[in-house]
């Protein structure tokens, strides 16, 4: 997997940790997740991702 931009190995498998944990927090479940169609999961990422580090998620 690499490092990442902050010199850490495995960062984007860890945020990934973080997304999936946070929409599990809001109610999704795993079977939902599943069956987000492709072009509609980078733009879910990316919302979480600005929401968590803006801390509004």
């Amino acid at each position: 997997m690499g490092t990442g931009t902050t010199g850490l190995e495995r960062e984007a498998y860890y945020a990934g940790w973080l997304v999936v944990g946070h929409w599990l927090e809001q109610g999704r479940t795993l079977a939902e997740l599943a069956h987000v169609p492709p072009e509609r999961m980078v733009p879910e990422v990316e919302e979480a991702l600005v929401g968590l580090l803006r801390g509004t998620a």
